[in-house]
C-alpha cells in the first residue's frame, strides 16, 4: 500500500511540474516585425537585441527583407535595433516595452530607423564623407573685350534672319 502511495505522489509531482512547463510554453509570444528606413525601404540584416527585466538577453537578426521573429515570454523588455551592414542609420532604443500574452501568440513590431543626417554636407550634399572644396587662394584677372561685333539684321544671309519683319 505504501508503494502505491509513493508512486501516486511521484506521478502527481511529475504531472504538476509537466503541466507548469506546458503552461509556460503556451505563454510564449512571438514578437515579429519589419525594419524600415525613413522612406519605407526594408533594411536587411538589422540586429535586434532584447533584454528582459531579469537581464536575460535575446538577439536575433532580420532577414534580407528586413523581417524578424523572436519568441519571448510576457514581461518588460528593452529593445535595441541597429543596422550593421548599411551605414548611416541611428540605433533605435526603446525602454520598458511590454510583451503581453496574446491569444494569437504573436505581436507585431514594425520600426523605422532614422537616417543619421538628412542633409549630409549641407544643402544638396553628395553624401556622408563628401569632398570639401579647397579655398581659392589666387585671383586671376578676367579680360573683357571692349569691342563688340555688331552686324545689322539686314546683312545676315538670307533664310537665317528669322527676326526680320515683313511689311
Amino acid at each position: 500500500m505504501k508503494v502505491l502511495q509513493i508512486l501516486s505522489l511521484i506521478f502527481g509531482l511529475f504531472f504538476v511540474v509537466h503541466s507548469q512547463n506546458i503552461a509556460e510554453k503556451s505563454a510564449e509570444t512571438i514578437l515579429s516585425g519589419t525594419v524600415y528606413d525613413d522612406v519605407g525601404a526594408h533594411i536587411p540584416n538589422a540586429v535586434i537585441k532584447i533584454v528582459g527585466s531579469d537581464k536575460k538577453e535575446f538577439v536575433t537578426k532580420a532577414n534580407e527583407d528586413g523581417t524578424f521573429e523572436i519568441k519571448l515570454f510576457p514581461g518588460i523588455y528593452s529593445i535595441q535595433i541597429e543596422s550593421v551592414e548599411l551605414q548611416g542609420f541611428q540605433t533605435f532604443k526603446l525602454e520598458k516595452y511590454r510583451i503581453a500574452p496574446s491569444d494569437k501568440g504573436k505581436m507585431n513590431f514594425d520600426i523605422v530607423l532614422e537616417a543619421l543626417e538628412t542633409e549630409p554636407c549641407g544643402y544638396g550634399g553628395a553624401g556622408i564623407g563628401c569632398m570639401t572644396a579647397e579655398p581659392i587662394t589666387e585671383r586671376s584677372e578676367i579680360k573683357i573685350s571692349d569691342k563688340i561685333l555688331q552686324i545689322p539684321l539686314e546683312k545676315l544671309p538670307e533664310g537665317k534672319n528669322t527676326t526680320k519683319r515683313k511689311n
